[in-house]
């Protein structure tokens, strides 16, 4: 009995090193981030923000020019690209392992799946809006194609992430005009909660049907068969852990970079 224990010890003690071992590289985990569209959607975050103010002011004219200021460089300070992609490869370390990132990299970087990712990043244009647009009563009546954009939807978590991430754009530029405007005031988000889960459901329909033109205009082009084999693709486990766990860990780094944002925001009114 206890030189089988010592053997199941011995056993586990190597199954424990060869997992270490093989745990997923920084140098692989970059290339996975970058090659899947990840890295730069990441990057895309500050300006999103910096528009979102500017559209704000545009409509509220809330704050002075100096207030409006701080408030844009305080992005740049606290919403940072390369410490939101760490977080990302940090929850993906525990997750994936690099055997298993080379199988993810082999079809983010086949011929088909290069195409998808740049059709992805190509749709969310501002030229691309506009077209999408009025293509989109003719895209919506292709029901082999939208058929196909639900799954990907869902298997993307699309609209989901896409309410989750305007929810969280609204609630960090509500925080930072708070925050400039009373500075000495605790900051209370439950009013805006409130609002923001009394139209989810509205919200969420109105993302969707967006979100849908949005993935019909991007892969409109492929046929039919290729984009079964998307799917195929992301409905294997190790792609589908790995953009679960990336978007998640993505939506909490925003969340902690956009209350930082606030509080800095908050700091520098009392400062001057």
């Amino acid at each position: 009995m206890f030189q089988q224990a010592v053997k199941w010890t011995l056993y586990l003690m190597m199954f424990c090193v060869a997992g270490f071992a093989q745990a997923a590289s920084d140098k692989s985990l970059n290339a996975l981030l970058k090659a899947s569209g990840i890295e730069e959607m990441v990057n895309q975050f500050p300006d999103t923000v910096k528009a979102g103010i500017l559209e704000a002011q545009q409509q509220q004219g809330a704050l002075p020019e100096k207030d409006l200021d701080a408030m844009i460089l305080s992005v740049d300070e606290t919403i940072v690209p390369a410490n939101i992609l760490a977080g990302i490869r940090k929850s993906l370390s525990g997750e994936l392992n690099d055997q298993q990132i080379a199988g993810l990299m082999t079809w983010y970087e086949s011929p088909l799946g290069k195409s998808f990712t740049e059709a992805e990043a190509k749709s969310g244009t501002e030229e691309a809006f506009a077209a999408m647009s009025a293509e989109a009563p003719k895209l919506m009546q292709n029901q082999e194609l939208i058929a196909q954009v639900q799954k990907i939807d869902q298997l993307l978590n699309a609209t989901n992430l896409t309410v989750n991430f305007f929810e969280q754009v609204q609630m960090a530029i509500f925080a930072g005009l708070m925050s400039a405007l009373q500075p000495d005031l605790p900051l209370d988000m439950s009013e805006m909660k409130k609002e923001l889960n009394a139209v989810r459901q509205q919200s969420t329909a109105n993302v969707q049907q967006m979100v849908h033109v949005s993935l019909a205009y991007a892969y409109k082009d492929f046929k039919p068969e290729e984009r079964e084999q998307y799917i195929a693709f992301l409905s294997a486990p190790d792609a589908s852990r790995f953009n679960q766990t990336a978007l998640k860990s993505m939506m909490d780094q925003l969340e902690a970079s956009f209350m930082g944002w606030a509080k800095s925001v908050g700091e520098k009114k009392r400062e001057s």
